[in-house]
C-alpha cells in the first residue's frame, strides 16, 4: 500500500453496506425496547458472517451495517471474503426473519451493497474528535447508492459454484 501523506494508507478495499428494507415504516409499529432488542440480535447475526469471513465493521447508521475487507490489515482474498459474507449474511437474516415469522412478527428483509476499489485507510479529524481506522474514498461513496435509492446497479457477486458474475440489479421507485 501507498502512503497517502494525510493520515492513512492507500490500498483497494471492498465494502459492504447492509439496509432492511422498509425499516422507518416497521420502526413506527414497534415499542422502541423490542426494536432495539431485534436490531441487537440482527446486527450479532449478520456480524458473525462477516467476521467470519474477515471483514471488519466500521459502524452501525441507523439499521444498517458499513464493513470492510482489506483494511487495516491486508486480505489478498478481501473481494471473495465480501461476498461470502453477503452470501452467508443474507442466509443468515433471512433464517432469523424466519424464525420471527413463525412467532407471529414481522421479519427483516436486508438489501446489501457491495462495492470494491481505492479507498484511503486511516483516522480523519482532530484530536477527541477524531475517528478510527475508516475507509474513505469512492469505494465507499459508491456504495452510498444503496441508502439513496439508485434504481440501477450492476455488482459482482459469487455463485454457488464459487464462480463470480456481474449482476445488473434495477429498482422500481
Amino acid at each position: 500500500p501507498e502512503n497517502s501523506g494525510v493520515g492513512g494508507t492507500r490500498r483497494e478495499v471492498t465494502v459492504m453496506f447492509t439496509d432492511i428494507e422498509g425499516f422507518s415504516r416497521l420502526s413506527e409499529t414497534m415499542e422502541p425496547e423490542l426494536l432495539t432488542s431485534r436490531l441487537s440480535r440482527y446486527f450479532e447475526v449478520l456480524g458473525t458472517a462477516i467476521s467470519t469471513n474477515h471483514g471488519m465493521i466500521d459502524k452501525y447508521i441507523g439499521d444498517s451495517i458499513m464493513a470492510f475487507w482489506n483494511a487495516p490489515e491486508p486480505d489478498p482474498d478481501h473481494i471473495a471474503n465480501a461476498c461470502r459474507a453477503a452470501l452467508q449474511a443474507a442466509a443468515a437474516g433471512r433464517q432469523l426473519a424466519e424464525k420471527w415469522r413463525r412467532l407471529g412478527r414481522p421479519g427483516f428483509r436486508t438489501r446489501f451493497g457491495l462495492h470494491t476499489g481505492p479507498a484511503v485507510v486511516g483516522n480523519v479529524g482532530e484530536g477527541n474528535l477524531a475517528t478510527d481506522e475508516a475507509p474513505f474514498g469512492i469505494a465507499v461513496d459508491a456504495d452510498l447508492g444503496l441508502h439513496a435509492g439508485d434504481r440501477q446497479r450492476i455488482l459482482e457477486r459469487l455463485r454457488p459454484d464459487g464462480g463470480f458474475e456481474r449482476v445488473l440489479v434495477l429498482r422500481d421507485q
